[in-house]
């Protein structure tokens, strides 16, 4: 989870890097499409090609597969390298704590997953985190419409973690996890192909976005796959994304460190929060449930 967290938390300041060059659909697709050759050649190493293409060529997993790479990857990857253009990759690591408060939230209205009091206190706490974060006026999150906007997008993407981590485990947790990791991020790469294609940025693209979308997609995305859905087969969703409990300090450490990015005291006051919150909120505890 440590690895898992350092590596996730890297990507913002690779998305922070790539997607003024690249655009939010050229960027999502190139994240993708590098993570899903990076994910065959280890599947055709281990041997699982032939059980891989079994797989995604079978009528009853394909809409899976589909669903899971649109929840997982393509739309909130699209979201995030919208959100920073306007935002902080350490606003946007802060924000993307929230994504197990999603997947709490979708197992009680989807799997009748009931909360305990301590765990609804715990979502309450988080997004009053959330809201103080939004609202500061320092370097953390920019308070025009666009700022408030990326934010939003943040929230919206982690909503789709949480509904895509879910819908893992109800649907594909009895397939290898790097089966299902490589056929997920194909679907996503086939389905984000035609937007962008359409928008595909007409000016020439420098060497460091490259640079960071090849790490993004290779490292970010296809590595550390590999590591989550062998963790998500294992243990519930809820506590699979867990793994965001660490994401903040590590996605704020290198923004600051290799972005230059400013650490403000609203950043970390609201990052405790939202931590906090998100804590509670996985809490297994014999209380009251509602």
């Amino acid at each position: 989870m440590i690895v898992l967290a350092a590596i996730w938390g890297l990507s913002f300041s690779f998305i922070k890097i790539a997607s003024p060059e690249f655009g939010s659909f050229a960027l999502a697709f190139m994240r993708i499409i590098l993570a899903a050759i990076f994910l065959l050649i280890v599947s055709a190493v281990m041997g699982q090609s032939k059980a891989l293409i079994s797989l995604m060529i079978k009528p009853g997993l394909r809409w899976h597969f589909l669903v899971s790479g649109l929840l997982g990857q393509l739309f909130p990857f699209i979201l995030y390298a919208k959100a920073e253009l306007t935002i902080s990759a350490s606003s946007a690591a802060i924000l993307n704590a929230t994504t197990p408060i999603w997947a709490a939230i979708v197992a009680y209205f989807w799997l009748k997953k009931h909360f305990s009091l301590i765990q609804l206190l715990g979502i309450i706490i988080s997004f009053i985190g959330v809201s103080i974060l939004v609202s500061d006026s320092g370097n953390s999150t920019d308070t025009s419409i666009d700022g408030l906007l990326g934010a939003a997008a943040i929230l919206l993407a982690t909503f789709f973690y949480g509904y895509g981590s879910n819908y893992l485990k109800k649907y594909l947790n009895d397939i290898p996890p790097l089966q299902v990791a490589t056929a997920s991020t194909v679907y996503a790469a086939i389905a984000g192909l035609p937007l962008a294609l359409y928008f595909w940025p007409e000016s020439p693209i420098s060497a460091q976005a490259w640079n960071a979308t090849l790490l993004l997609g290779l490292l970010c995305t296809g590595f550390a796959f590999i590591i989550f859905f062998e963790l998500i087969s294992k243990v519930d969703a809820t506590s699979a994304v867990s793994v965001t409990f660490l994401i903040p300090i590590f996605g704020v450490f290198w923004g600051v460190s290799y972005l230059d990015e400013t650490l403000s005291m609203t950043m970390i006051v609201s990052m405790i929060i939202i931590l906090i919150g998100v804590i509670m909120s996985n809490l297994k505890l014999p209380l009251r449930k509602i």
